[in-house]
C-alpha cells in the first residue's frame, strides 16, 4: 500500500527477525532522539506515555505529546496489528487537520 507521506528503504542488517523486531518495536527507545530538544523541532521535544503493554498488542495505545514554538502537539496511535516477528501496523487517532 502506498501513502502520501510514506517513505521506504530496504537493507541487509545482521541480526534475526525476533532481535530485529524487538529493537523497532520499543517505541521509547526508538524515538529517545525525540525526548531531548532539538533543532529539527526548533527547540521543541515530545513525551512518550505507554499502556500496561507498552503499545505491544493489538488495540494497546501509544500517546506523544510536546511543544515546538509554543505550539502544542499530539499524537495517538493504536495498534492494529501486531505479529511478532513480522508486522506491526498502527493508526492515528483523533483530528488531523494540523498536517
Amino acid at each position: 500500500m502506498s501513502y502520501v507521506r510514506s517513505a521506504e528503504a530496504i537493507a541487509d542488517i545482521a541480526a534475526s527477525p525476533q532481535a530485529l523486531f524487538d529493537y523497532l518495536d520499543d517505541q521509547a527507545s526508538l524515538g529517545l532522539h525525540m525526548q531531548e530538544p532539538s533543532m529539527m523541532m526548533l527547540g521543541g521535544r515530545m513525551s512518550y506515555a505507554f499502556d500496561d503493554a507498552r503499545g505491544r498488542a493489538v488495540g494497546f495505545v501509544i500517546r506523544m505529546q510536546g511543544k515546538m514554538l509554543g505550539l502544542v502537539l499530539s499524537v495517538e496511535e493504536i495498534v492494529t496489528e501486531w505479529e511478532r516477528p513480522r508486522r506491526k501496523a498502527w493508526e492515528t487517532r483523533g483530528d488531523r487537520t494540523f498536517w
